[in-house]
C-alpha cells in the first residue's frame, strides 16, 4: 500500500484518504469508460418538498427570489453565468423557472426548476412523475462558492417553486461522491440507479426497480419514453 501511494499524485492520494481505495478505483474506472464511449450511470434521488414558510434570510445582503426572463436576459451579459439569451428564452418558454440570488444588482447564483420533460443532452431527455419537481443547471459564481449561497437559494425559494408538487427528483453520477454526500446532507434519499450507453448509433437505456418506482426515466428525444 505504501509503495502504491508513492506513485500517486496529490489529488489521487487525497481522494483515497477521503473515499477509500475501492471508491477511488471505481471512480477511475468510470472516468476511463466515459473517455471511450458515451456512457452515463447515476443514482436517482428524491425528497419531500418542504411546506414550511422560508426562514429568516441568513444573508440579508443577498436577495433570494425567482428571476424573470427579462432580468435573465440582462444577466446574460456576464459570461461567468454561462447563460445565453436564446437558452433563457427557450427554457422560459417551456415553463421552467429560475430561482437565484442577487446582490448589488448582480446575479451570483441560480438553479433552474422543471415541472415536465427536460433536455439532458442533445439526444437524451428526462421525465418524471407529475407530483415531482426537477432541478437542473445550477451555478454559483466562483467568488461566492463555499458560502452555502446555492443551498440558501434552494431553501429560500422552495415555496415559490413548489407549485403543486410534493417531491423533488434528481440524479447524480455514481462516482461523484462529494455531490452525493452533499445531497444526503440536504435530506435527499437515493432510491435507485439509471443510465444509458450509446453503441453503434443506438442508445440502450436502463433503470433499476427503485428508479422506476420513483417515476424517474431517461428517454431518447425522438423515441417513445423508455421505462
Amino acid at each position: 500500500m505504501g509503495n502504491i501511494m508513492l506513485l500517486l499524485n496529490t489529488n489521487q492520494k487525497q481522494h483515497i484518504q477521503r473515499w477509500g481505495i475501492l471508491g477511488t478505483a471505481y471512480a477511475l474506472l468510470i472516468r476511463s469508460i466515459k473517455k471511450n464511449i458515451n456512457f452515463f450511470f447515476c443514482v436517482v434521488t428524491t425528497r419531500p418538498l418542504n411546506h414550511d414558510k422560508p426562514p429568516r434570510n441568513p444573508t440579508p445582503e443577498v436577495d433570494y427570489r425567482l428571476i424573470t426572463e427579462e432580468e435573465l436576459i440582462t444577466f446574460c451579459a456576464d459570461p461567468a453565468l454561462d447563460l445565453t439569451q436564446a437558452e433563457v428564452h427557450e427554457l422560459c418558454s417551456l415553463g421552467h423557472l429560475c430561482a437565484g440570488a442577487i446582490t448589488k444588482g448582480k446575479l451570483i447564483s441560480y438553479v433552474w426548476r422543471s415541472y415536465g420533460p427536460t433536455q439532458h443532452t442533445n439526444d437524451i431527455w428526462i421525465d418524471f412523475d407529475s407530483h415531482c419537481r426537477y432541478g437542473f443547471k445550477s451555478l454559483t459564481k466562483e467568488a461566492f462558492r463555499g458560502q452555502r449561497i446555492h443551498s440558501y437559494v434552494a431553501i429560500m425559494t422552495e415555496e415559490k417553486t413548489r407549485k403543486n408538487k410534493t417531491h423533488t427528483v434528481g440524479f447524480i453520477e455514481t462516482h461523484n461522491y462529494p455531490s452525493r454526500h452533499s445531497s444526503a446532507f440536504h435530506g435527499n434519499t437515493e432510491v435507485g440507479y439509471a443510465g444509458y450507453i450509446a453503441l453503434f448509433g443506438n442508445y440502450y437505456i436502463f433503470h433499476s426497480p427503485g428508479a422506476k418506482k420513483s417515476g424517474f426515466r431517461f428517454f431518447r428525444k425522438n423515441d417513445s419514453k423508455v421505462d
